[in-house]
């Protein structure tokens, strides 16, 4: 299934440093937002979240997607990250998706797929 055309947000809280990315509805980031978060996931996130949607111009009423973080990563992490997609789905009825850690990961390698033998 295929994300809902229009604005979306990407959460990354699996790790120390938390980040969020605003895109517009051709996929461009609008804004992004990076922080060591150590432990204050459940202090800092949601503020990210709101700075880069503040700076993106966009209200999370009009968010059609959310992507969060699947792991793996801090267990407290993902939760925080799963939690603050979820409250915003349910505010917004934007699609939630999730993404693996190390699916990105080996996206962003930019490898051929092959067997490995």
């Amino acid at each position: 299934m295929s994300a809902r055309r229009g604005p979306g947000l990407a959460i990354e809280a699996a790790t120390e440093h938390g980040s969020v990315a605003v895109f517009d509805a051709q996929g461009e980031v609008r804004a992004t937002r990076v922080e060591s978060l150590s432990h204050g996931h459940t202090r800092r996130l949601t503020p990210m979240v709101q700075a880069a949607l503040t700076e993106a111009g966009v209200a999370a009423s009009e968010l059609a997607w959310i992507a969060s973080d699947l792991g793996p990563g801090s267990f407290t992490g993902v939760r925080v990250g799963l939690a603050t997609a979820r409250a915003l789905g349910l505010v917004s009825g934007a699609q939630l998706l999730g993404a693996s850690s190390l699916a990105a990961l080996a996206h962003a390698a930019g490898g051929q797929k092959q067997l490995l033998v």
